[in-house]
């Protein structure tokens, strides 16, 4: 692939109206609750343009990247753009030194404990897993073609998607053979997890796929979405994780190159397609497709046009894949990183940065606003009221205890307080941005008189971090207070103060 060229200052005019391959169908109505971005409002990040092929990465909750990186096998970004190597990929076998060896680290996706990540090498084959704290790194399974993205389920199970029959020694002409002309090379694979091991070897799901690409899966759908790059679709399929089991595949809706794809808190899916220069996100309860972030001058709708009737017509059509295609971009886009604790989309590419989109600004004001209202809610004795002000797959974590995941569990979690204290009030005491999140200190009093309580009153300061959805919501809250005290003020003899 041509080597990415230094960002343009003359920013292109930008096209944000969604065009669709021919033939495709047409969107539903857009998500008005997402934003929509543009490349003038963006961040190239690192500004010193360090990365090497960060095609991409995951989001910490201390505002941290971890990216991956053709040198190193992944690189961690700070805050302020610097970075390092991160892991040893090298030392778990990784190497990219063309033509002894190639390697290219693909798809990068965070575990369900949120401790470790998957990296995948779809040139070499292989699935590193890589602790996420101490860069501790093995590698987990060898593939005999190329890997291009790996999730890991509640079941300790890993799904593998291969894009083509591609060895090691190929390089990266096997590995874009099958879209130049669209060939059916590609698979969906799961490696079993029984008895605290990986199982030797894979077993192959489905078979037949034109270039498959980025998966998520969405347990509490019982989804499993996939990515066919060639085919220009979204794949979906109903899944079992306990048992593995796998219905048939449906066409979810149809895109040009879908690559990479995330799902976020609200349980959209954002998928980003690298000829288009866009980032759709595809809500699958609606059916709604929005597009939120797009870049195309005239020129690059020419070449995305004729980048599908050269496809059609079986056409060689990788040297259209040059800086005409994305210009003033850093590189063609390959996915997305949600999960920022400030809301921030950082779009990952085979480049040397990332493209940052800041979230929504909320002013002091409107953040007032929804911390008082949150804390309202907090006191009206409505659970569903409560679990409004959170993302769909938002998560509340009490005092490091297990997280209520989901509006149904965080709103039973909240029942239990209220039922507890029917004259619980929460009120605020504060409310403001530390570094990349915002914090909310409140007090809470309220007697225990609900079912076999105590009858004793409470008075309880605490505070709760949170990190916003991109639409606005609390996808993530941290909560914390002082439970011996709090197991003081309800015990039948408490202590005098």
């Amino acid at each position: 692939m041509t080597q990415t060229r230094l960002l343009r200052s003359n920013v292109l005019t930008l096209v944000t109206a969604l065009s669709l391959v021919p033939g495709c169908a047409a969107p539903r109505a857009s998500t008005p609750s997402l934003p929509a971005w543009s490349f003038a409002e963006a961040m190239v990040f690192p500004a010193d343009l360090s990365l090497a092929r960060a095609e991409d990465g995951i989001a910490l909750p201390d505002g941290k990247l971890i990216v991956a990186d053709q040198v190193h096998g992944l690189r961690v970004l700070e805050r302020n753009g610097q970075s390092r190597p991160f892991g040893d990929l090298p030392g778990a076998g990784f190497a990219n030194d063309p033509p002894r060896r190639h390697g290219a680290p693909n798809g990068v996706s965070l575990e369900p404990d949120g401790m470790h990540l998957l990296v995948s090498d779809v040139l070499g084959g292989e699935i590193y897993r890589v602790e996420v704290t101490s860069g501790e790194t093995q590698r987990v399974y060898s593939h005999p073609f190329g890997v291009n993205s790996a999730i890991r389920d509640s079941s300790g199970a890993i799904w593998f998607t291969q894009s083509a029959r591609n060895t090691e020694e190929q390089g990266e002409a096997g590995m874009f053979r099958p879209v130049e002309f669209p060939v059916a090379e590609g698979a969906l694979w799961r490696l079993p997890y029984e008895k605290g091991e990986f199982a030797a070897e894979a077993v192959l799901v489905e078979d037949g796929l034109f270039y498959a690409n980025g998966i998520t899966i969405d347990e509490s759908r019982q989804k499993l979405y996939l990515c066919e790059l060639a085919a220009d679709r979204v794949l979906e399929f109903s899944v079992d994780v306990a048992t593995g089991s796998v219905g048939p595949a449906r066409t979810l809706f149809e895109m040009q190159t879908p690559d990479n794809i995330e799902r976020d808190a609200d349980g959209r899916l954002w998928i980003v397609s690298p000829v288009r220069n866009e980032v759709l996100v595809f809500d699958p309860d609606t059916g709604s497709v929005h597009s939120a972030f797009h870049q195309q001058s005239a020129a690059q709708v020419a070449l995305a046009a004729e980048w599908a009737r050269r496809g059609a017509a079986r056409v060689p059509r990788l040297d259209l894949l040059t800086p005409a295609l994305f210009e003033p971009l850093p590189g063609i886009l390959t996915g997305v990183i949600l999960g920022s604790p400030d809301g921030a989309v950082y779009v990952t590419g085979l480049g040397n940065a990332l493209i940052r989109l800041a979230a929504p600004a909320t002013s002091a004001s409107e953040l007032n606003d929804f911390a008082t209202r949150y804390a309202a809610a907090w006191s009206s004795q409505n659970p569903t009221r409560l679990a409004s002000f959170y993302a769909d797959h938002g998560s509340l974590i009490v005092n490091s205890k297990t997280p209520a995941t989901g509006r149904e569990a965080i709103a039973a979690k909240a029942r239990a307080f209220m039922q507890a204290f029917p004259d619980m009030v929460v009120t605020m005491d504060s409310i403001r941005h530390e570094r990349d999140r915002v914090v909310f200190h409140w007090t809470w009093t309220g007697t225990n008189t609900g079912p076999g309580g105590t009858g004793r009153p409470v008075h309880i300061q605490g505070h709760e971090q949170w990190t916003f959805s991109p639409t606005g919501r609390i996808a993530l809250s941290v909560g914390h207070y002082d439970e011996a005290e709090y197991e003081r003020q309800m015990s039948e003899d408490p202590a005098p103060r």
